[in-house]
């Protein structure tokens, strides 16, 4: 018997004007059920099975995964099927991402590639990499299937929660220099408390909030955060909201508003401000400088 087919919906974006699109799956299946994506073959995907078994196979052979498990695969062959496999409910979402989108992330400020990664965009083999998909990704993933209500943010909101996917999930965390030595448990700690910072720059979690995520006291977190990183809560949090903001900037035909709004602030003039003493230019300056124009966040650190 045949395999029924699914075209998944498209929650959102453009391949060609925004340099990804979110497609999304959702139904039961009574027998094997082939997906229908279209993906174009010089694209980089990410699916992630939040219920259900899938398959994807070619030529080159075929990969698995079950729910909340991710694979990422890169020059897929244009007779690559995508089978949801027979019995239960089958829900999902793929991101696809054109090269133009990867290699913007690459050039502003990443962390290098994930080895699975590297393995797949840089030497461009067909197969995919099946891993776990770690709690964050999965959170924000699940966030990206259930976009919020109002439409007038979208499209940026959007934009920025599949940059922080494909920075989680692509790139090795750049995890700022030590200043001095600390003991393992407090260095797994602010791992996880720059984690959960950077993860939503929108609604940062306050001191108090990282510090039982984290497990710890509010006084020694801050503490901790000053001896390693060097910076105070307040000043690492500005530092990514401009970086975020830069990128954005840079790769983005968003206003200057809506780049303000998606980093947290509301008002225009207290974002202008923070560019400014990050950056050392007005946003709109610093977009008409063009996109290679690097972000000079980090030397003036070192000049500070």
């Amino acid at each position: 018997m045949m395999a029924a087919t699914f075209r998944p919906e498209t929650l959102h974006g453009d391949l060609r004007a925004d340099g990804f699109r979110i497609r999304l799956w959702q139904f039961h299946a009574g027998r094997d059920t082939r997906l229908e994506f279209g993906i174009a073959s010089e694209s980089t995907v990410m699916a992630m099975s939040f219920a259900g078994r899938l398959v994807f196979a070619s030529s080159d052979g075929q990969v698995r995964i079950s729910s909340e498990q991710l694979v990422v695969a890169s020059q897929l062959k244009p007779e690559t099927q995508w089978i949801a496999l027979e019995g239960g409910r089958h829900r999902g979402l793929l991101i696809e991402m054109a090269p133009q989108m990867l290699e913007q992330l690459r050039g502003t400020g990443h962390g290098p590639l994930q080895q699975h990664a590297q393995s797949i965009t840089v030497n461009r083999i067909g197969q995919g990499d099946v891993s776990r998909v770690p709690t964050a990704v999965l959170s924000l993933a699940q966030q990206l299937s259930t976009p919020p209500a109002h439409t007038a943010c979208l499209p940026i909101w959007f934009q920025a929660k599949v940059m922080e996917l494909a920075s989680l999930t692509l790139f090795a965390p750049a995890i700022p220099p030590m200043n001095k030595p600390t003991e393992p448990a407090g260095r797994e700690s602010l791992e996880r408390a720059l984690f959960l910072l950077e993860r939503d720059l929108e609604n940062p979690p306050t001191l108090e909030m990282l510090a039982q995520e984290v497990g710890c006291g509010p006084f020694h977190l801050s503490r901790l955060f000053g001896k390693v990183t060097g910076k105070t809560m307040p000043e690492f949090l500005r530092q990514k909201r401009m970086e975020r903001a830069a990128l954005m900037l840079r790769t983005t035909r968003h206003s200057v508003s809506e780049i303000a709004l998606s980093v947290g602030y509301e008002s225009f003039s207290a974002f202008t401000r923070a560019f400014v003493r990050e950056v050392g230019a007005t946003p709109t300056t610093y977009r008409a400088q063009g996109s290679d124009v690097a972000l000079p966040i980090a030397a003036q650190s070192e000049a500070n």
